[in-house]
């Protein structure tokens, strides 16, 4: 063989070698201790908390009969909730005159689901709108609003809603009472750093009920939740609820909170349905009202920043034996 040849022949291996960029190491991170956490909705869960999981922080906390219309601050979504801390509900009249609701005949009020991230089918409104040469055209129907009740069950009454134009940049409304009084337009503007800015229809603040959308990981909240068997019954609950923009839980049943690791997170389906962590992670006796954890239920969670963490609940009374106040163990993967 030629001399030049070979000495290629034998080089290469080494230039290969030479080339080939070394193993970068990853960067250790410090996953933590477990932590423990306590959450004081009191005990007629009269409070929502925004709660963020790598701060280990209350971010904010807000009576929940404080706002009653949610208006979604998303890209291309004219979605609008309400409330379901205070249960309320929609009856939808359809396109009517605004002037000829003035009472409530036998109602079919719809509650709302807490599904995903701007499902608009989950909504008690619904699609209010038509989209007509790529421009939002509202549909003018008229919503009765079941304004629900207050943290004591007394009724918030009645009031009439129309729906009347949306953009990208703001909402107009029609609000009055069911008998005409106090018919006023409102117009809410969009904040592109929420996923909701939200509406007090009791004094038409327009105001940031929530934190910015890439700050917060879960809600705790009561909320409504729909059975559907035997028969469809909204039932108010109190629960934990998910930024659905950017957090997705699993739920898993089959390990021990100690027996989970990072190991197991490719073999969870995550969802960014609102209510996946929920409110049945506790059970209460009928007949003495007291609230006991499930051992056997875990959950994983990825939050804003990309990390995961698995999460269990140990607790649902404060220190005086108050109830409506969950404990929860966490720690990072």
């Amino acid at each position: 063989m030629n001399h030049k040849l070979k000495f290629v022949l034998f080089a290469i291996p080494f230039i290969l070698v030479a080339c080939m960029p070394e193993d970068v190491p990853v960067t250790p991170f410090d996953r933590g201790n477990a932590i423990i956490s306590q959450i004081v909705l009191e005990s007629d869960y009269k409070w929502q908390s925004f709660f963020n999981l790598s701060e280990n922080r209350e971010l904010k906390r807000s009576l929940m009969n404080e706002w009653d219309l949610a208006f979604s601050c998303s890209d291309s979504s004219y979605t609008v909730l309400v409330n379901t801390a205070t249960f309320m509900q929609i009856e939808d009249k359809g396109n009517v005159a605004f002037e000829d609701i003035s009472s409530v005949k036998n109602p079919v009020f719809r509650a709302e689901s807490p599904d995903g991230y701007d499902d608009i089918d989950s909504t008690a409104i619904r699609q209010w709108y038509d989209i007509v040469n790529n421009k939002v055209v509202s549909k003018n129907h008229v919503y009765i609003v079941n304004m629900g009740v207050t943290s004591i069950g007394r009724p918030l009454g009645n009031k009439k809603m129309m729906i009347i134009r949306a953009d990208e940049i703001e909402y107009e409304i029609r609000v009055s009472d069911l008998n005409g009084k106090n018919d006023r337009n409102i117009i809410v503007k969009r904040n592109p750093n929420l996923n909701y800015v939200c509406i007090s229809l009791k004094n038409d603040e327009v105001f940031d009920f929530e934190p910015q959308s890439e700050t917060w990981d879960l809600l705790f909240t009561k909320y409504t939740f729909s059975f559907y068997e035997p028969e469809y019954i909204p039932y108010s609950v109190t629960g934990v609820l998910i930024n659905p923009k950017y957090v997705v839980a699993a739920v898993d049943t089959v390990h021990s909170y100690s027996e989970i690791t990072s190991d197991l997170i490719d073999s969870y389906q995550f969802s960014n349905k609102m209510d996946i962590i929920g409110y049945d992670w506790k059970k209460v006796d009928i007949e003495t009202s007291v609230y006991t954890i499930y051992p056997n239920i875990n959950y994983i969670i990825r939050d804003i920043k990309g990390f995961y963490y698995k999460l269990h609940f140990i607790d649902y009374y404060d220190d005086e034996g108050k109830k409506g106040a969950p404990k929860f163990e966490f720690q990072k993967l």
